[in-house]
């Protein structure tokens, strides 16, 4: 029983310090120099975080951190510069939690809580890169103070019940385990988005691009009429919707007859093939889902909104009362916006 209650509180710690570790530190330390704290006997190991050195100098870098972690876009630099540091941490200070006991189980502790840090690092880092993509800075400070007082709250429950504790870290790992292919794509297309932002600027650029890799230009080929070819095609990213989850590569491509066609459609479904008619026909393909749709031009309507690292276009269908949302750079989707006359 003691042991299980060790490892509790060990993940339980280890959880915060992959969401805050100096603040996880700064916590323990001074609420044993507070008194607040009281060590059981298989605990006392973790004594040493008493120490006035490491009390200030955890809390010197929590009132660092306080404030880089409250600006858009630093905090996301912060956290990249911390995905060792924070798991590392953690298993420091399962194995100051575990003290002197066996090697094997010491080993199998610090791996679990490293492991335990990053998935909640992890978190942190992509939601924080998500929130980035708003150009207000409220909501970053708001969702800062908000994981302070988890991380304080998160501390005194893993000392007070540390079964609980665990309880708590095995329901984040199944939602985690849940959610994070989902975070995965958000945070891609977060930093294609930056990325092309700094690189290129938001600058209109000359003309359509052809913007496509190889694999799925021959994917999207097998679904082209005979006769058709693509006159442009732009990579993106969907919004969420009824039809697609967020964050799912996607191309949004325009066929004309120019040039002999990429391949024929035969065997395969072309959703409203009516839309074709021989000539040129504005489209989407979504590549992971096998998804291509075709844009009635006389029941479409596009607006357009302008996001901090990509414009945002809604499709909507007026006939089905149906929406599709995808996402482009700033380039590309100035580009779009000349290409389809559409005005912000």
């Amino acid at each position: 029983m003691e042991v299980l209650q060790l490892l509790g509180t060990a993940l339980g710690i280890s959880a915060m310090a992959g969401i805050n570790l100096y603040l996880t530190v700064f916590a323990t330390s001074l609420s044993l120099n507070m008194g607040w704290l009281h060590l059981s006997p298989q605990m006392q190991s973790l004594q040493v975080l008493a120490d006035p050195a490491i009390l200030m100098i955890s809390g010197g870098l929590y009132f660092l951190e306080f404030f880089v972690d409250k600006v858009p876009g630093l905090d996301s630099l912060w956290d990249s510069v911390h995905t060792a540091i924070r798991p590392l941490g953690a298993m420091l200070m399962s194995m100051a939690l575990l003290g002197q006991t066996d090697v094997t189980l010491e080993i199998v502790t610090a791996l679990l809580c490293g492991g335990v840090a990053l998935s909640t690092h992890a978190t942190k880092l992509g939601v924080r890169a998500v929130i980035n993509t708003s150009p207000e800075p409220f909501s970053n400070a708001a969702v800062s103070v908000t994981e302070d007082f988890i991380v304080a709250g998160g501390v005194a429950l893993s000392y007070a019940h540390p079964v609980a504790a665990a309880v708590g870290v095995v329901i984040f790992l199944i939602a985690f385990a849940w959610f994070a292919p989902k975070l995965f794509r958000l945070v891609r297309m977060v930093f294609v988005f930056g990325w092309s932002r700094l690189s290129a600027g938001s600058g209109h650029g000359a003309g359509m691009p052809l913007e496509i890799k190889a694999r799925h230009r021959e994917q999207l080929g097998e679904y082209l009429p005979e006769g058709q070819t693509l006159s442009w095609c732009v990579r993106g990213f969907t919004g969420r919707s009824l039809l697609f989850s967020a964050g799912l590569v996607c191309y949004l491509f325009r066929t004309g007859k120019r040039g002999n066609a990429m391949s024929s459609g035969q065997g395969r479904e072309v959703h409203e093939e009516s839309t074709i008619n021989g000539g040129p026909a504005l489209g989407l393909f979504v590549p992971s889902k096998k998804h291509i749709q075709w844009f009635e031009s006389d029941r479409l309507e596009i607006s357009v909104k302008t996001r901090f690292l990509f414009y945002e276009f809604v499709f909507y269908d007026t006939v089905r009362q149906q929406s599709v949302v995808l996402r482009f750079s700033r380039r590309d989707g100035a580009r779009l916006r000349e290409e389809l006359g559409i005005r912000v």
